[in-house]
């Protein structure tokens, strides 16, 4: 049930791997055992579809997702004795997904792990009930509108599949399929129960509710059950249709390490990354997420003697677009790692996006005001030097970038600034407009400053990847 979503998940890798032209192309794949890959690209593919769904790719609408009938049954001898049916419930809550581990997912599926963690901030189950039973010595009865709330719910699924190779490859069944879910607080509402008597359901809910953990403790193996067996389901469907070979790129496909000072193979190599990594990372080589890229803190601020005379603060921004790089070329990068390194590149769109405060003037007039901004910058030629400097760690040589410069030259550039002059819609809208038709001059006028707060992000950038992963290492031996 809740977790089909999951299942959800592998069915879009899987598509995706197998080259389905109607799948959404910018979807990235993962190699094998790249659990941080399949971390990532699982919420790309729920917040994108969860609330729409994408009927090409049968990926099924799971925001909210309807469950025709869900059955409870717990006759255990215990405190709690209850027959639950469940019929046309929406589960909502599912895109609020946070996968916060996967284990496995490994080339041979004969031996590997297949396991995934994670929380919802909130799952909420809403639809008709039947209810047959008895808490403590209180016989249950009533047939109405079921309203739970599962809170902070953590959540586990582990599976182990068998194999099959059929015309060299590998299909798997899933044989053996555990969940479990624990919810930090369940809120239950059920209506009509007693035939309508307000007073005893009343109570009833209350006591529920008061008792939950109790209620949930009977409840739970009953409900992994239930989940366990529509996971099942589901995942055999897809394994039915899918070799595993096809839901993982084959690791043929990364590049060979480049030779020192190998231009146009590092050109190659680097697209490469920024194409298929730059949305997710790659751990391996401690590459960092790239798009978006959060960025703490950037100040531009121009003095008193300059026709913009700013004070401009972004917090909290986001810069979207470095998927869109293309470079063209690479300098540097030889054996001795000392010396000048340069890197050239084009943005088809690059943008900063977030938070931002400003007080000034541009030009003769003056400008002030706190809140949201994009400043979008279209087709921008950049060339970023920077010197390495050595330093040796566990007998290996890393490298940290020193005396980093960026010049970037945009064909155009674009500024919003949301709630300009206190909100001021008037002036703002003015503003707005005045910036982007000058927005060349403007840009030649706080052209260093902004060229030198980029210089600390890239700087910051560079150096953990090369501190953090030996220099020799990213070279053909």
């Amino acid at each position: 049930m809740l977790l089909q979503l999951c299942s959800t998940v592998l069915i879009g890798l899987a598509l995706g791997a197998s080259g389905a032209s109607n799948f959404p192309a910018e979807l990235p794949r993962c190699h094998f055992g790249d659990t941080q890959c399949i971390i990532d690209v699982s919420h790309t593919l729920v917040r994108q579809y969860a609330r729409t769904g994408l009927a090409s790719a049968a990926f099924p609408q799971v925001e909210p997702f309807l469950v025709k009938r869900f059955d409870i049954s717990d006759g255990r001898s215990g405190s709690l004795s209850l027959k639950l049916n469940f019929r046309d419930v929406n589960v909502e809550g599912l895109s609020g997904v946070k996968f916060d581990r996967a284990v496995g997912f490994q080339a041979n599926p004969a031996t590997s792990k297949f396991e995934m963690y994670g929380s919802f901030p909130k799952i909420v189950l809403r639809g008709k009930y039947l209810a047959d039973g008895r808490i403590l010595i209180l016989p249950i009865r009533g047939d109405g509108d079921a309203d739970i709330t599962l809170h902070n719910p953590k959540f586990s699924v582990k599976f182990k599949p068998s194999t099959q190779v059929r015309n060299g490859r590998t299909h798997l069944s899933v044989d053996k399929l555990k969940v479990l879910v624990e919810p930090q607080k369940m809120n239950i509402k059920l209506t009509n129960l007693f035939n309508g008597d307000r007073a005893l359901g009343s109570n009833l809910n209350q006591f529920l509710n008061e008792n939950w953990s109790d209620v949930w403790s009977e409840l739970q193996p009953s409900v992994h059950v239930a989940i366990a067996e529509i996971m099942k389901s589901i995942l055999s469907t897809l394994f039915k249709r899918f070799a595993y070979e096809d839901i993982f790129l084959e690791g043929s496909d990364d590049p060979k390490p480049c030779k020192y000072g190998d231009s146009e193979c590092m050109v190659k190599i680097i697209n490469y990354l920024i194409t298929e990594k730059s949305t997710v990372g790659d751990r391996d080589i401690n590459l960092v997420k790239l798009d978006p890229l959060p960025v703490a803190k950037m100040s531009v601020k121009q003095g008193e003697d300059s026709p913009v005379n700013i004070d401009l603060t972004f917090i909290d921004n986001n810069i979207e677009g470095i998927s869109t790089l293309k470079f063209s070329k690479v300098k540097g990068f030889g054996k001795d790692l000392a010396k000048k390194h340069e890197l050239q590149f084009n943005a088809a769109k690059l943008s900063l996006v977030g938070p931002y405060s400003i007080k000034g003037k541009v030009l003769i007039l003056p400008i002030s005001g706190t809140g949201k901004s994009n400043m979008t910058l279209v087709n921008c030629d950049v060339s970023v030097v920077f010197t390495g400097e050595p330093f040796e760690k566990d007998g290996e040589t890393y490298m940290k970038a020193t005396n980093l410069k960026i010049i970037a030259k945009p064909e155009r550039l674009y500024y919003y600034f949301s709630n300009l002059f206190n909100g001021d819609k008037a002036l703002g809208d003015n503003m707005n407009a005045f910036l982007n038709d000058n927005w060349e001059a403007i840009y030649k006028e706080v052209q260093n400053s902004m060229q030198s707060a980029f210089s600390e992000i890239f700087q910051a950038i560079i150096s953990k990847v090369f501190s953090k992963y030996p220099y020799e290492k990213f070279f053909e031996a």
